[in-house]
């Protein structure tokens, strides 16, 4: 089962990867949102936020070429997830 709620994997730097997923269900404006990376791929951050949050639903990947300010705002914004080291690189 999955909930309404925002989520973006984006790739800040080449082979740095964060997901960010909205912390409220329909919060698609990223009130509050949790991070989770860096990782080595964008499949990885996806893994590091399921291990700890229900499937949000859906998302868009962000490749870093098409990375804008509003992105890189939302990883810096977003508090960081519980996760370990073991998606890292």
């Amino acid at each position: 089962m999955s909930m309404s709620r925002g989520e973006y994997t984006i790739e800040l730097e080449p082979g740095e990867w964060f997901c960010v997923v909205a912390v409220a269900e329909y919060d698609y404006d990223f009130k509050e949102c949790t991070r989770y990376g860096p990782c080595a791929t964008a499949e990885k951050a996806v893994s590091a936020m399921l291990e700890w949050e229900c499937n949000p639903g859906g998302g868009c990947n962000v490749h870093n070429a098409e990375v804008t300010n509003w992105h890189r705002n939302l990883v810096d914004r977003a508090s960081k997830g519980n996760w370990g080291d073991s998606y890292r690189r």
